[in-house]
């Protein structure tokens, strides 16, 4: 399993600084007034970040620099049927790989949309069939396994919910661009710097990587949010007589 160049698991439980276990010395901060350390996916309290959907995010000094593989994923629990950024790292003159929910462009509620965006660029996946603001938690993970200087099409994005490939369709509306990807400024989570638009719900165990994880690799990290009884085998009794 490759290591994530960002993890910030948010199980600080008190605070505004989550650490990055990732040994890359990028902790985040959560901005604005409002938010609350929640229970998580795991079952256990206080680690998860509910966001009030008007003012709260967690920034990173970490950018993604010249990405050409590369993988984000985290948990998240909402109801929210609005547009809500999940991660990305544009700024003002990059061009990251992020992820949103619901209706950005071409998604409807509580679709996920992974895409290269930046100042004139949008082109990427949506996964429309597999919503996610139901109120339950759902680990969602986008994947690009891109070769530099080749234009990407559908082939190279691919969304998870929950451990599994889910159905996508590609959509450029603007500027198609070959990889590598650099971003600019902080890495923001639930929050868009340009759009201004921000997540309402809770978030969790959030991770990058400067690589492509595969499917096996994607469902570890999954496995690994769940509650233990979830991913016990259950010892079966029998009666012999």
């Amino acid at each position: 399993m490759p290591s994530p160049s960002l993890w910030l698991k948010l199980n600080d439980g008190t605070g505004t600084s989550c650490a990055d276990s990732s040994g890359g010395g990028n902790p985040g901060t959560i901005v604005g007034a409002g938010y609350s350390w929640v229970t998580g996916p795991t079952g256990a309290a206080n680690t998860a970040v509910q966001f009030n959907g008007v003012n709260n995010y967690i920034t990173s000094a970490y950018l993604q620099s010249a990405a050409v593989t590369y993988t984000v994923c985290g948990w998240v629990k909402t109801t929210n049927a609005a547009a809500m950024s999940y991660v990305n790292n544009r700024g003002a003159s990059g061009m990251s790989l992020s992820m949103f929910i619901g209706p950005q462009n071409y998604g409807g509620a509580g679709s996920v949309e992974f895409v290269v965006d930046g100042a004139s660029t949008w082109f990427g996946d949506t996964a429309n069939a597999n919503a996610v603001n139901n109120g339950a938690w759902h680990h969602i993970c986008g994947v690009f396994s891109g070769s530099s200087g080749v234009n990407p099409t559908s082939a190279n994005f691919t969304i998870y919910v929950d451990g599994n490939a889910v159905a996508s369709t590609f959509n450029t509306m603007a500027g198609l661009t070959a990889p590598p990807y650099t971003g600019s400024g902080l890495t923001y989570i639930g929050y868009e710097s340009v759009l201004a638009n921000y997540l309402t719900g809770a978030v969790s165990d959030f991770r990058a990587y400067n690589s492509a994880l595969t499917a096996p690799q994607v469902l570890s990290v999954y496995q690994a949010g769940l509650p233990s009884s979830a991913t016990t085998p259950q010892m079966m009794a029998f009666a012999f007589n």
